[in-house]
């Protein structure tokens, strides 16, 4: 998502809802408090929502991302990261000569 979460420090309790709750295992408990791992959080928001004491918020990350607006555009994406130009043109060529790709 374009957010990710943050704990306040002063209102956290380390409780440990959140870290129970997070599905990325993005929240660790430091020095009787708990952190967020930015690489691995995904701001879902799960952690947000058990969060007793409302430490946790979500910021908006830097940059904004736009999700594929179907399936079809999605794997266009995909084809395009993992092979680059030159081998989404060979397997498009492929697909248009009906070969198996």
């Amino acid at each position: 998502t374009n957010f990710y979460a943050k704990i306040d420090p002063e209102n956290c309790t380390a409780c440990g809802e959140c870290m129970e709750i997070c599905q990325m295992d993005a929240l660790i408990s430091v020095n009787n408090h708990t952190e967020v791992l930015r690489s691995h959080c995904i701001g879902c928001g799960n952690c947000l929502n058990v969060c007793a004491t409302e430490a946790i918020s979500l910021l908006k990350t830097g940059k904004e991302t736009i999700p594929p607006k179907d399936s079809r555009e999605m794997y266009k994406k995909m084809i395009m990261e993992r092979y680059g130009v030159l081998g989404t043109l060979k397997i498009m060529g492929k697909a248009a000569l009906g070969k198996k790709i």
